[in-house]
């Protein structure tokens, strides 16, 4: 302006105006960025936790399906078993009660010792006590 170059001045002051206008611009626009950005961020933190509770969900399906097929494996084994299985292992049960009192039974008749013998040992026991009793009495007197 001090020269006399009004239009130069006045392109000058349009120029910084429209960089005014533009520097404004930006700045609304990097604010409306900025909050895009925190939506975006807030919108992943809700999907990440989302995300985290489908999976135990998940797992907590997969386990209770395990456990389903395992019930229904554990079902058809005892159906397998039935009834008569127990009927069969209470018999089994009743020939090896038979079977081992057949054993002992056995075992008594051959033992070695019979009617006879144990006579005898009674009166050896009877004999054994009349002499002990004689004993004891002599010792008695004697002192």
């Amino acid at each position: 302006m001090q020269k006399d170059h009004d239009d130069m001045a006045r392109a000058a002051l349009e120029r910084a105006l429209s960089h005014d206008q533009l520097v404004q611009g930006f700045t609304t626009q990097a604010e409306d960025q900025k909050h895009e950005a925190d939506n975006l961020r807030q919108a992943l933190h809700k999907l990440d936790q989302k995300l985290s509770e489908t999976r135990a969900h998940c797992e907590m399906l997969v386990a209770e399906h395990r456990r389903a097929k395992v019930i229904g494996r554990a079902t058809q084994a005892r159906q397998a078993v039935g009834p008569d299985q127990d009927h069969a292992l209470g018999r089994l049960k009743s020939r090896v009660r038979i079977k081992s009192a057949e054993n002992a039974a056995a075992q008594e008749v051959l033992l070695p010792e019979s009617l006879e013998d144990r006579f005898q040992t009674l009166e050896s026991e009877d004999k054994i006590e009349v002499l002990l009793n004689e004993i004891k009495s002599r010792q008695a007197t004697q002192a």
